[in-house]
């Protein structure tokens, strides 16, 4: 099978990974487990590789392996208070709970989720209760232009006349058309702060904000309200409140993933953020149309799906979890992990 980096045209994508000692899993960091998984699927799916466990990391499979424990099953079945050698306790206790989650999902094929204890500051007391104006927000950006580029701003909240539900979208596709889309994203939402002046901005990962800071910078421009909404706590980041919060018996913990315990997936050309990043560079290419008319899909899906989450969030938030304030965060979403290995992989093949 091809290989195929999610992200990259396969006319800029990776060389093939040695492989000379097999497509063991441990013979692989995670990153590019998951960049060569068409590749290596199979395999691993056979070998009930720990691969597959949500959150682990290339070094701690290996480690993991060192240590008597090689699939899943073993991993679900491990003892905790048996140690391994470089992977902390209270880690080696997540992984392990992580691996129960999944193998009774794959036994029994229906998802689970487990609420995990609150802590002040972190988990479900980063989300604050639903407002009426609450906004929900996602971006799409293309790492291989020069620089990148954010082409696409989508935003959901009641913009209506009459607070009807509307989902408004901003394109650039260069740098001045960047800056006009930022503003006017910008513009659109300090206008609806006024009018709701209790309303916060969803969004899944730290992508978002990041982006906007760096555009704010950039351009010189809007940087005032952006630090206004930085400082008044208006981004609210479910995925901070999902991973501090909850295991669920998913393989990941991205919206795509998560989406099958609480919305039950989605169909479309364009289903994920390698898939857009692609299919951009297709349309930069070819001019079609009808190719960004299905990346405007998934961004709404996307926004939409984040629309759902919260609610779901909501539903599970227990009793106790207080809202507090929102930290930085610098885990990297997928969305944001498929725009960063494209931009290197292109950096480094433009060198060669």
């Amino acid at each position: 099978m091809a290989a195929y980096i999610p992200g990259v045209p396969r006319s800029v994508g990776p060389s093939r990974p040695d492989l000379s000692n097999g497509t063991e899993s441990s013979n692989l960091t995670l990153s590019a487990s998951r960049t060569y998984l068409p590749m290596c699927e199979a395999e691993w799916r056979a070998a009930d590789s720990t691969v597959f466990v949500a959150g682990i990391r290339g070094d701690q499979i290996i480690k993991l392996k060192r240590g008597g424990v090689a699939t899943l099953s073993e991993l679900a079945t491990a003892d905790p208070s048996v140690a391994i050698e470089g992977v902390g306790a209270d880690t080696l206790r997540k992984l392990i709970q992580q691996a129960k989650l999944q193998k009774a999902t794959a036994e029994t094929g229906a998802f689970s989720v487990e609420v995990l204890p609150v802590e002040p500051g972190r988990g479900f007391a980063l989300l604050p209760s639903p407002q009426q104006g609450d906004l929900f927000f996602d971006m799409e950006g293309d790492p291989l232009y020069p620089e990148g580029l954010e082409y696409l701003f989508g935003v959901l909240g009641p913009f209506g006349p009459n607070g009807e539900e509307e989902f408004k979208a901003f394109w650039a596709h260069d740098p001045v058309q960047e800056k006009a889309a930022f503003e006017a994203f910008m513009k659109c939402v300090v206008a609806h702060l006024v009018r709701y002046p209790d309303a916060r901005i969803y969004h899944y990962a730290p992508y978002e904000p990041t982006a906007l800071k760096r555009l704010a910078s950039r351009y010189a421009t809007m940087e005032a309200a952006l630090d206004q909404m930085l400082r008044e706590q208006r981004f609210v980041d479910l995925y901070k409140v999902v991973r501090q919060g909850l295991q669920a018996s998913t393989e990941g913990y991205s919206l795509k993933d998560l989406e099958k315990i609480y919305w039950g997936g989605r169909g479309g050309e364009v289903t994920n953020a390698g898939d857009s990043i692609v299919e951009y560079e297709r349309w930069r290419e070819t001019g079609d149309q009808s190719i960004l008319d299905a990346i405007l899909r998934y961004n709404e899906d996307d926004v939409r799906s984040t629309v759902r989450m919260r609610d779901w969030l909501e539903r599970l938030r227990p009793s106790g979890a207080a809202f507090g304030l929102t930290q930085p965060d610098e885990e990297l979403d997928e969305k944001a992990e498929a725009r960063i290995a494209a931009r290197e992989e292109f950096e480094r093949r433009r060198k060669d």
